[in-house]
């Protein structure tokens, strides 16, 4: 299976630009698509980070990856599938529509300490990026390039 895009996203421009495996730019359309997130991920410092120096990472399932994908482009099997996460932000996850090429999802966390060990200590070491706005000081973002990408976004 060829895939379409290669992981290593970096930024340029202002804008998250996808290359594709033989290096060439997919056009801007990767760009033009991310662009209407570039406010909200802007605070994250995207402007510096660089890819890690020789690392890439991809999988070939021997499944359908249409499928693999659509599971993972909805919130509503998280209750119960993933119990961290649900002790994490439980109801406040939201997956919003394919709009131009992207999709968004939110997950603010609980203000509660957790009831699970992973849960609890991961909120007590969180740290406090006062560079975010608020909600996204205590929050996962996700971005979605269709078909296959997703770039996440955490505190």
């Amino acid at each position: 299976m060829e895939s379409l895009v290669r992981p290593d996203l970096f930024h340029h421009h202002h804008k998250l630009i996808a290359a594709n495996t033989a290096d060439k730019v997919c056009g801007a359309a990767a760009g033009d698509e991310l662009a209407r997130h570039d406010a909200e991920v802007a605070p994250y410092g995207t402007d510096a980070m660089v890819p890690a120096a020789g690392e890439f990472w991809t999988q070939e399932p021997g499944v359908n990856w249409k499928a693999v994908r659509d599971v993972d482009n909805e919130g509503y099997h998280v209750p119960e599938a993933h119990p961290s996460l649900q002790d994490l932000y439980g109801r406040h996850y939201y997956d919003e529509p394919l709009i131009d090429g992207t999709s968004r999802a939110f997950a603010e966390l609980t203000d509660r300490p957790g009831r699970l060990w992973s849960v609890r200590h991961y909120k007590k070491i969180l740290p406090d990026r006062v560079e975010l706005p608020m909600p996204n000081r205590r929050a996962w973002l996700y971005v979605g390039l269709s078909p296959n990408t997703v770039i996440a976004f955490y505190p």
